[in-house]
């Protein structure tokens, strides 16, 4: 659901205004600190390349928004400027993306179908420059895709799930000979490449995948750390077996609503990082509410975020009137309350 610079943009049109190996941290911080980005602006050199093998639409707007979350601590945002890549092209990822280089993979029998896997769906790049314009690092994101498509005999596609495990260690074997890739650019030489290891969620999901493993390295060798980085829908049964204050809120939070204006339905979406909610995303939909009707669902919504989810999460709140933004509550993890910004006259 990652929406934070259509929001950000939104508002401001209707308000008018060492070589040793580094240890992967696991303390992500997320939407506290941005990156402003480098001017001159350039467009990424890819040209937002991106190959058809991305199953879950939901995955393409993650792996952007996640990576730059993660590079934050690595990169800070107080003297970092972030630009979009610069170093691997269309050319370079047509080429690096085919069989005969990262994608060459002995075939897989799952369920006694043998399976031609493309294990590597994409390869993103960010770069993270001085105030002086000097790259500081780079960041990459390998997309993994364990869900291998083949024709089945009535030539209809299908999906087999390959072992996540076996996937991972595939896309580690390919960071590495990736890293030595990028090495050969003069200016990439000796520069920090952080990467992450990203696995695509199923094509009939509706929520995106996440990274798995990440490693940063000033040398010519990475090594990877797992993290655990995870969404979940605040009504599934993992949240309610791993969190059952923010599953209870947001049940209290959904009766409210409901009982208040009965057309009015709510998805929410949780990132959890060690098993611990970091991020919160509430989507409210409605078919008509008149200006006063979305004031008093902001004011009840906002009264709720402050008084019971538990305190220390990023909160956003979409208003959504036949799937237009109509409003948009934000409650930062160190406020004890919530802003409303009503886009309605």
């Amino acid at each position: 659901m990652k929406k934070y610079v259509l929001v950000l943009c939104t508002l401001l049109l209707l308000c008018g205004c060492d070589k040793k190996e580094e240890e992967v941290k696991t303390d992500l911080k997320f939407d506290e600190d941005s990156y402003s980005i480098y001017e001159p602006y350039k467009s990424g050199v890819s040209n937002d390349y991106v190959v058809s093998h991305i199953l879950n639409h939901y995955d393409r707007e993650e792996v952007e928004s996640s990576l730059m979350d993660i590079s934050t601590s690595y990169f800070p945002t107080d003297n970092t400027y972030y630009q979009a890549g610069q170093y691997l092209s269309e050319k370079d990822l047509t080429s690096l993306l085919s069989r005969e280089k990262l994608n060459q993979a002995d075939n897989v029998t799952i369920d006694g179908i043998s399976i031609s896997p493309e294990y590597i769906s994409y390869i993103y790049e960010q770069n993270y420059l001085s105030s002086e314009g000097k790259l500081k690092g780079i960041s990459i994101a390998v997309v993994l895709n364990p869900y291998q498509q083949y024709q089945n005999q009535y030539g209809a596609y299908q999906y087999k799930k390959v072992d996540e495990t076996t996937v991972l260690e595939f896309g580690k074997k390919r960071a590495q000979e990736l890293l030595t890739y990028l090495r050969e650019e003069k200016d990439l030489k000796d520069v920090k490449v952080l990467m992450g290891l990203y696995v695509q969620n199923s094509p009939d999901e509706v929520l995106p995948g996440s990274f798995k493993q990440v490693g940063i390295t000033s040398s010519q060798d990475i090594s990877f750390q797992s993290v655990d980085y995870q969404y979940q829908l605040l009504e599934s049964s993992w949240v309610q077996e791993k969190d059952m204050n923010s599953y209870t809120a947001f049940q209290n939070l959904k009766k409210k609503l409901t009982e208040l204006f009965p057309t009015t339905y709510m998805v929410a979406e949780g990132l959890y990082v060690s098993g611990r909610l970091q991020n919160l995303e509430i989507d409210v939909h409605s078919t008509y509410m008149n200006k006063s009707e979305l004031l008093k669902v902001s004011q009840l919504i906002s009264t709720e975020l402050s008084n019971t989810f538990p305190g220390g999460i990023q909160i956003k709140v979409y208003l959504k009137e036949n799937n237009d933004m109509v409003g948009f509550i934000s409650k930062e993890k160190t406020s004890s309350s919530a802003r409303i910004y009503i886009m309605k006259g």
